[in-house]
């Protein structure tokens, strides 16, 4: 099982949001995953273990870790596949969470 599952994306976006942003594309979709937790990797990486970070699954995820991985993939589905419609808060929520 992955780190994030499809189901962890409600908080941030809306599946309909999604499946526009990504066209429906599963390798789109693994694009922004890899793009946005290699970005957590290369912040953090030096002070954590993010190979055990990332192989956590479930309610064994850290909710802050979780959150910040969405936030930013979300981003990157916008800043990848539309970055003129990019509403603000995803904006805001990438610069929070970096």
């Amino acid at each position: 099982m992955p780190f994030l599952t499809q189901t962890d994306y409600s908080v941030a976006v809306r599946n309909e949001i999604k499946t526009m942003l990504t066209d429906n594309s599963e390798v789109k979709l693994q694009t922004a995953e890899n793009q946005a937790l290699a970005q957590i990797k290369t912040y953090v990486g030096g002070r954590i273990d993010c190979n055990a970070l990332f192989t956590q699954t479930g309610a064994d995820r850290d909710a802050l870790n979780l959150i910040i991985s969405i936030y930013l993939v979300v981003f990157n589905f916008y800043y990848c596949f539309a970055t003129k419609l990019m509403p603000q808060k995803s904006n805001k929520r990438y610069d929070d969470s970096i």
